[in-house]
């Protein structure tokens, strides 16, 4: 399985040699221009439930549903602080393979990210975790019985489709947070891990009342073996992130990319506000990069 996923990655997931040497040339920005219409949303009604509070140490959750913009029900996890008047607010984007739950599961292989969850509320700020389609609660039979066939049979145009149709939903949950009226939502953040990473990116790049972005072990999206473009290319979203602060975290020995391959795309990136941290390690990251959950997250959304 190692061997099939690193051959994986070398084949599809490098950043290829044809990014534009200008990201921000007048040709790039026409490019994001047009790709940029097909994440424009509509003024819907919110159809939205919520359950019950449940009372943590760190504050109360709320499991919730809300339409997304095809009417396909988006699932999710809202836990607000306790003692927070309209804390700032964090969506979080798990991992292939993986749930909103991976944001609470504290054991396991990729459990680090509810370090960073914890972090967040222990420090004042909201968070929503969302289910990615065809993840967690939004599973259905028509869907593959593990999300990961989408790497393992390589059917890269559908895992893009279900990124940016996840990206979509990511803007949809700022309009039901912007409804329920319980955080601030003139401050927003994204933490995405992996798949997740790559879904807060364009995102961040598309829905522009996103004030930061923490991208965590992204995988590296190049062009396909035609050497055409795929839309969900992490450089034609340059110019929309070109004033959001970024902060990309990437691992010595991860099997997504490789170290050049992720500088290459940061070093691309034009924000008023950037940051590459490089962590010796797998695409497992340690529970100590949390600590960046709270220096460019909480810190800064306060």
């Amino acid at each position: 399985m190692k061997k099939l996923i690193c051959a994986l990655s070398l084949s599809f997931l490098f950043f290829g040699s044809q990014a534009p040497a200008n990201p921000l040339s007048p040709e790039a920005e026409n490019v994001f221009e047009v790709l940029s219409t097909y994440y424009a949303t509509d003024n819907m009604p919110i159809d939205a439930m919520l359950s019950k509070g449940v009372s943590t140490d760190l504050g109360t959750t709320f499991e919730v549903k809300f339409r997304g913009y095809d009417r396909e029900w988006v699932t999710g996890r809202l836990e607000i602080p306790k003692g927070v008047q309209k804390p700032a607010v964090v969506i979080l984007l798990h991992g292939l393979t993986q749930s909103k739950d991976q944001w609470w599961r504290e054991e396991g292989q990729y459990s680090f990210p509810s370090q960073h969850r914890k972090t967040l509320v222990e420090n004042g700020v909201a968070v929503l975790a969302l289910d990615a389609r065809n993840h967690g609660d939004r599973k259905e039979a028509k869907d593959f019985e593990d999300p990961y066939t989408y790497v393992k049979k390589q059917y890269f145009e559908a895992g893009s489709k279900m990124i940016s149709e996840t990206a979509l939903d990511v803007r949809r949950a700022i309009d039901f947070l912007e409804a329920q009226g319980t955080v601030d939502t003139n401050r927003v953040g994204v933490a995405g891990f992996s798949l997740g990473g790559h879904i807060g990116w364009i995102a961040s790049s598309v829905d522009h009342r996103i004030d930061r972005a923490l991208i965590m072990a992204m995988p590296i999206i190049g062009n396909g073996p035609d050497l055409s473009p795929r839309f969900t290319e992490q450089q034609l979203y340059y110019p929309g992130l070109k004033d959001t602060p970024v902060m990309m975290i990437i691992a010595t020995d991860d099997i997504f990319y490789t170290v050049q391959s992720a500088t290459k795309v940061f070093d691309g990136l034009i924000s008023k506000d950037k940051e590459l941290v490089i962590i010796e390690g797998p695409h497992d990251l340690p529970i100590s990069s949390a600590e960046y959950s709270k220096s460019f997250l909480a810190d800064k959304l306060k």
